[in-house]
């Protein structure tokens, strides 16, 4: 991690032009039994998301977290997820703002007493997916937080920083990427539909783990839809079912044997964040071309599991880190 700290006098200049050009939604909606092999899921496409998975896997660096940003980050994933539900954003929107807040706190250091910076940070990500993912975009000063009231230019000087910290490389491979081409090869076709909502609920369950970075997004999506099929597969009957993966390149197994070790973790209880409503029609999922954009056709919908810390019960421990703070 490089020794720097996030100042906030860096913040305040203001930022005269765009720095992201919005992404054309070129997506259509298609069905599971879909048989059209000119869609970009097809194995060459998946093929190369993973070979760039390898290219780009494991750069990200990683040190010893504190509880009171674990406390904090899980606080920034809930505002996350209650504004996507408000705005109907897409839940591949969401999992990129986690995603960049969770590569810029691999680069960054952010200190206890700056407490503000997280929120701060929090809309910055949020606000940088939406203009990667959205048509419509909300105006900066509708990311309201409850604590904080950032004024816009302090936003777009955040969002400038997050964008040179992560060397302006914001078109991240997700795990949704490749949910619906491994949903087509695993499922019976009987209820894929059921199987991509289960899938969806584990990979934000995956979303709060701090070390998500550790883990590549192909493995998280094949992790996510074995568990959904059954917690309960053994390492050989594992091994067997990743064998219907195989035509789309080596998929790293020991990581999507990690990640459903840590999903046997998430108990079946569920907290519901506001706004999850399941589409009338699930047998569709959406396919954005171009800069590998993909997203559940979930629409104004997201959930997520809990593992045996749920989110209330973390809440009260980080509001003893906080006391301790006072």
């Amino acid at each position: 991690m490089e020794d720097s700290a996030v100042s906030l006098s860096s913040l305040l200049c203001t930022e005269t032009e765009s720095c992201l050009d919005e992404l054309e939604d070129e997506g259509e909606f298609f069905n599971f039994n879909s048989d059209d092999c000119s869609l970009p899921d097809t194995h060459e496409y998946i093929t190369m998301l993973v070979d760039r998975e390898k290219s780009s896997f494991g750069i990200h660096g990683s040190s010893e977290v504190h509880e009171w940003l674990k406390c904090a980050r899980l606080d920034a994933i809930k505002w996350i997820l209650e504004k996507r539900a408000f705005f109907g954003f897409r839940l591949r929107t969401a999992y990129l703002s986690v995603n960049y807040f969770d590569r810029f706190l691999s680069k960054k250091c952010i200190d206890n007493e700056q407490s503000w910076a997280i929120g701060l940070l929090s809309i910055a990500c949020l606000s940088i997916a939406v203009k990667m993912e959205e048509c419509s975009i909300p105006a900066l000063t509708e990311f309201w937080m409850e604590d904080y009231n950032f004024e816009s230019k302090v936003i777009q000087r955040m969002e400038l920083l997050i964008l040179i910290t992560l060397d302006w490389r914001m078109c991240s491979i997700t795990p949704f990427n490749y949910l619906h081409y491994f949903i087509t090869k695993i499922s019976d076709k009987s209820r894929p539909r059921d199987l991509a909502f289960r899938a969806v609920e584990f990979i934000f369950a995956m979303a709060k783990e701090f070390g998500l970075l550790d883990h590549r997004p192909s493995a998280i999506a094949a992790a996510a839809i074995l568990a959904a099929l059954n917690k309960g597969l053994t390492r050989e009957m594992i091994k067997l079912k990743m064998s219907f993966f195989s035509s789309c390149g080596s998929l790293p197994n020991e990581e999507v044997l990690s990640c459903y070790s840590l999903m046997q973790d998430i108990e079946v209880e569920k907290f519901v964040v506001p706004g999850y409503v399941i589409s009338p029609d699930l047998s569709t999922i959406r396919s954005s071309f171009g800069n590998f954009n993909e997203d559940s056709a979930i629409t104004s919908v997201v959930a997520t599991k809990r593992r045996r810390l749920r989110f209330d019960d973390s809440d009260q421990n980080c509001e003893s880190e906080k006391d301790k703070q006072h």
